[in-house]
Formats: structure tokens, sequence, C-alpha cells
């Protein structure tokens, strides 16, 4: 097992859009319920985003809708202006 693994599980914030049409790159994230309520008795939710490359890039734009449920596999990286997974395996 990978010291730098993520495992995520929630909707699709946005319809997958290439920022990369060439490289078959898209940009999206995750809205993924946090499993305790707050103080005002309702879920909030984390909004993780991530990078997905390739073949999975076009599954996902072929079949991939705002709102669908998404299983994603991959590996936390950072940049200067931030964070994102970078996926290694996606299940719709």
């Amino acid at each position: 097992m990978a010291i730098n693994s993520y495992c995520g599980h929630g909707k699709l914030v946005a319809d997958p859009k290439y920022c990369d049409e060439k490289r078959s790159k898209i940009f999206n994230a995750l809205w993924i319920k946090r499993n305790y309520k707050n103080s005002e008795g309702t879920y909030d939710y984390d909004k993780i985003p991530f990078l997905v490359t390739g073949h999975t890039a076009r599954y996902l734009f072929e079949f991939g809708r705002k709102n669908n449920e998404v299983y994603i596999k991959g590996r936390l990286t950072t940049e200067t202006n931030g964070y994102y997974i970078a996926v290694e395996e996606l299940d719709l």
C-alpha cells in the first residue's frame, strides 16, 4: 500500500469539461458528504478537486454528468495554487 493514497466517493460538482483536450485532461471536483451533522442538524460537504487524464478522462467526459456518484482512487498532489487528487482509477 502506498503512503500517498486517497480513495473517495461523492458527487460530481459540474459536468466534465476538458481543460486540455489535446492531452485528454479533465479538472473537476467531488462533493463528499461528511458523516456527522453540524450544529444546525444538517450534513456539510467537502469539495475535493481532482484531475483525470488519458482514457479515464475520455470515459468521464462521455458518461459523467453533474451530480453523478463517482468513486476515485489516486494520490494527493500539491502545487503553488493548492492541491488536487491525481486520479489513477475512477468508477461511475
